[in-house]
């Protein structure tokens, strides 16, 4: 469901208030603000919103987009940053056309008809005649919503100048779900002319398969690399904290297809995520696409736990009555309290930052685990 922008002015009627959110947008900024040669600018006039936005750019020159100003909700909101080739019309549900170029947690909105910058993790280029799209979202319930305007229809260009044209697209419920068309990006865009530098890596497919219900099979493919250190293989529960698991050498440059494979024999128990990220040889990274994988917990065997040892928060995965009957106790045997943070169909996250260092068991129908707490 979308939502409809109320009349804001009542809420400038204080000067108080307009004072606060200008001085806060000049703060945002002075650290933010992004520096390019050149932008352009839709429009901050909303009349409708949700989690995210998706357009279409059509570079008439070559162009290397390096980051946004956004028209967000007032509030606090993660966000994340998608990128394809070609247009966004027929794969607005399909997550596996996009790739992730940019994110970031914790950000304070400049308010409603206020440009909000948000960056990317690498600037994206685009050569000249090539039609490409963006998704930025927030990754969420309970996130500041994004801002946009109903537009006239799929593929219409809103605004356009000697370098690009901005094309009306969808807004989107996150991460990949309701569509709503047409609909008009507001913000601004910001790039360099001359160029269109392309991606470190060219990725054909990223897979991750449950294997036997015990293991998790990774495969990648690429097409070309360029300056490519290594990768690295990160996993999640809530796609929100990630979690190393491996790092994979990269082939450096290369213009032929390579693959790539790697296994996770302790994966989480439940539905759980796998994340590819690319380092170059100078230390920037792009993190690309997210698959998922649920590993169904039978009755018994043997619990997930990490990090052991921990010195704070502990990550339990397991099938249901596991979990349920799950008790922890100190090295003199005596029962201690568990502290559970949060809890899924198979998975807890357990804080034990508060207890005194030591070792730990925790017991779960007739298995006993060991943990160390640092």
């Amino acid at each position: 469901m979308e939502y409809k922008c109320n009349n804001m002015n009542n809420l400038f009627s204080s000067t108080r208030f307009f004072l606060t959110v200008f001085f806060v947008g000049l703060l945002f900024y002075s650290d933010c603000q992004c520096t390019t040669s050149s932008n352009i600018t839709t429009t901050y006039a909303q009349n409708n919103g949700q989690d995210g936005i998706m357009f279409d750019l059509f570079a008439i020159n070559d162009i290397t987009v390096s980051c946004f100003d956004v028209n967000w909700d007032p509030g606090t909101f993660n966000y994340e940053v998608y990128f394809k080739s070609g247009t966004a019309q027929g794969f607005q549900t399909n997550s596996g056309a996009w790739t992730l170029v940019g994110s970031g947690s914790g950000v304070t909105s400049a308010g409603n008809g206020n440009p909000t910058p948000i960056a990317l993790n690498s600037s994206v280029g685009v050569c000249s005649g090539e039609l490409v799209s963006f998704y930025i979202t927030n990754t969420g319930a309970g996130h500041a919503n994004l801002n946009y305007t109903n537009g006239t229809s799929l593929g219409n260009v809103f605004v356009s100048d000697a370098n690009i044209q901005v094309r009306e697209m969808y807004g989107k419920a996150y991460p990949f779900s309701s569509s709503y068309s047409p609909r008009v990006f507001n913000g601004t865009i910001y790039y360099d002319g001359g160029s269109c530098a392309i991606l470190p890596i060219e990725l054909i497919d990223f897979q991750a398969k449950m294997i036997d219900n015990r293991w998790v099979d990774l495969r990648w493919k690429t097409a070309s690399e360029k300056d490519n250190d290594y990768f690295v293989i990160e996993r999640s529960i809530d796609l929100d904290n990630w979690e190393f698991v491996f790092q994979v050498d990269g082939a450096g440059n290369s213009t032929q297809e390579l693959s790539y494979s790697t296994k996770d024999l302790k994966p989480y128990l439940g539905l759980s995520y796998y994340r590819l990220t690319q380092v170059d040889f100078d230390g920037q990274s792009t993190s690309g696409k997210i698959r998922s994988v649920e590993i169904n917990p039978k009755n018994g065997g043997d619990l997930s736990i990490y990090p052991n040892p921990t010195s704070g928060k502990l990550k339990i995965s397991g099938n249901k009555e596991q979990l349920k009957n799950l008790q922890l106790f100190d090295s003199a045997g005596q029962k201690v309290r568990i502290n559970i943070l949060a809890s899924g169909c198979h998975n807890v996250t357990i804080d034990m930052s508060d207890l005194t260092l030591g070792v730990y068991f925790f017991r779960s129908e007739d298995r006993t685990y060991k943990i160390v707490k640092m």
